[in-house]
């Protein structure tokens, strides 16, 4: 059974221009789902694609910035660092240097002066005695420590200082920051003879005038420590006058082991980020430390940084500018053809596009014309449409007359062999001998039935497409019809020696169908069936 459809153009009514480019908007709205002016398009396309290089020039400014003052901050850093240690240098090297001169002298003179006094306060000698092997101050050189009694110092302290000595081996060396109780001193050693140690205490004045000539932006600062990593000089006070220990800061572990350089770390008194130059002093293991806030370099980046964004802000508002005055000049030739265009979709097929500007591209000018060009050919060809449509209606009349025609004339004489082939099969004139005799009268009967209903099948098709079609229902006896089915195939069946079987209940109830539909559409399965059965 075929369905056949057949397309009809639009009536040759035209609706109103604006309604037409109305239903163009809503088809492609609908088709692609949100939709944009081409102007905006080309708006937003053009604003990004030269604000993308603004924006990246923007931001390799502000980087640009913020990496020339960390290289300009570490450079000068590290140089105020390295000449903050070569004045330490030159002080711990006077300082040890006039001990031992005084000492000698003291020692080879075997007695007491007080012309060194002046040399030693400006050294910044607190005091300086010769203690014995029992820890009594055998003679006092410089200060108010007095002779032939005990150093006014704790005993453990006294132990230490006579190991740092005997460690020395002759040698004058600092100590590291002593903590007497809660205080800190600071001394020069040297073993002598005898069991006897030379023993100056130095005041923290000198280091700490040092640290405090280093000062620059909100918080930068210098701090110096000594070879434990204890505090000796420092912008806060509370570490200074507490002596705390920075030893388990990366950056000072790096100046206790000797080491030079830049470093960045967190700072706890400051509870900032910071940038630091650091490095040591040779002569004593001092460490010598120049940090400055980060955020203080953020800051001073940031009047770059300001003067970047302006710029790129003006850049891409000339640019925006510049890109809606180009988009429009693009857009203006593509939007009078989308107007023709949605005018052919509503059928105005006499549509051309309206006059364009001369200064536009010559693609456009191209565009415009081809599809003036288009509309041309659409308009030939819907006159060709039109008559070939009119050709096609009489044809299919004139077919459908002449199945008519011809099925009538086919029914009249396989009536005539139905009619004969039932007689037979039911043996109206008497007993037909021979059983083959009698089935081929059966199936001669079988098969005229059949291309009867051909026939009307062909006729049917005739009313189907001329839209009068109805079917006849009936109760169908599926099994018989199966039956019937099989028989027709049976003899292709056998040829290809394949097997046909029918397995369907007797208590099958009647089926309300087109008995002639339902009988065509088995026989159709079944020559398929045997067809394509290996």
């Amino acid at each position: 059974m075929v369905t056949r459809t057949t397309a009809f153009l639009p009536p040759r009514d035209i609706p109103a221009r604006n309604s037409a480019e109305t239903d163009a908007t809503k088809l492609a709205a609908g088709k692609f789902g949100l939709t944009f002016r081409l102007r905006v398009v080309l708006f937003v396309a053009l604003t990004f694609l030269s604000a993308v290089p603004v924006l990246i020039l923007d931001g390799w400014v502000q980087h640009s910035s913020m990496q020339k003052e960390i290289e300009s901050v570490s450079e000068k850093h590290l140089i105020i660092a390295n000449n903050l240690s070569a004045a330490l240098s030159r002080y711990a090297e006077d300082v040890r240097e006039g001990f031992k001169a005084v000492v000698l002298h003291t020692q080879t003179r075997s007695e007491t002066t007080r012309a060194f006094d002046g040399f030693l306060h400006a050294l910044g000698f607190e005091d300086l005695c010769i203690i014995d092997s029992f820890n009594q101050v055998k003679l006092t050189i410089f200060g108010d420590v007095p002779a032939d009694g005990p150093l006014p110092i704790g005993a453990s302290v006294m132990s230490e200082l006579r190991e740092i000595a005997f460690a020395a081996a002759g040698k004058a060396v600092f100590t590291h920051l002593i903590m007497d109780g809660d205080r800190g001193r600071l001394f020069v050693v040297q073993q002598l003879d005898e069991g006897r140690v030379a023993l100056g205490e130095i005041r923290l004045n000198y280091i700490r005038s040092i640290q405090r000539t280093i000062s620059f932006g909100k918080h930068g600062h210098s701090m110096i420590v000594d070879d434990w990593g204890r505090v000796m000089a420092h912008a806060d006070p509370d570490w200074e006058n507490e002596f705390k220990s920075a030893s388990r800061v990366p950056v000072v572990r790096k100046m206790m082991a000797g080491e030079t350089g830049v470093a960045r770390f967190f700072s706890p008194p400051m509870r900032a980020d910071m940038i630091a130059g650091y490095t040591s002093v040779p002569e004593t293991g001092w460490g010598v430390m120049v940090p400055q806030p980060i955020s203080e370099l953020v800051d001073r980046a940031g009047d770059s940084q300001k003067i970047a964004i302006l710029i790129s802000v003006i850049g891409i508002v000339i640019a925006s500018f510049i890109g809606w005055l180009l988009a429009n000049y693009l857009a203006r030739p593509i939007v009078a053809v989308e107007k023709a265009a949605g005018a052919v979709a509503a059928g105005r097929l006499d549509t051309e596009v309206d006059p364009l500007p001369k200064h536009i591209p010559v693609e456009l000018h191209s565009l415009a014309a081809s599809f003036d060009q288009m509309v041309d050919g659409l308009r030939r060809r819907d006159e060709e449409l039109r008559v070939a449509m009119i050709q096609a209606e009489e044809a299919s009349r004139s077919k459908s007359e002449f199945l008519a025609y011809m099925s009538h004339e086919l029914q009249s004489p396989l009536f005539g062999i139905v009619n004969l082939s039932e007689s037979m099969k039911d043996e109206l004139y008497g007993p037909m001998n021979n059983s083959t005799y009698l089935k081929s009268a059966t199936d001669i009967h079988r098969s005229g039935r059949h291309v009867l209903d051909l026939i009307r099948d062909v006729l049917d098709m005739a009313k189907i497409e001329s839209g009068r079609f109805v079917a006849e229902f009936e109760d169908v006896d599926v099994p018989q019809v199966a039956q019937f089915c099989l028989d027709m195939v049976r003899n292709r069946a056998v040829q290809r020696n394949i097997k046909l079987v029918s397995d369907i209940s007797d208590k099958f109830p009647p089926l309300r169908a087109d008995g002639r539909m339902v009988k065509q559409i088995l026989l159709n399965y079944l020559s398929n069936a045997v067809k394509f059965t290996p």
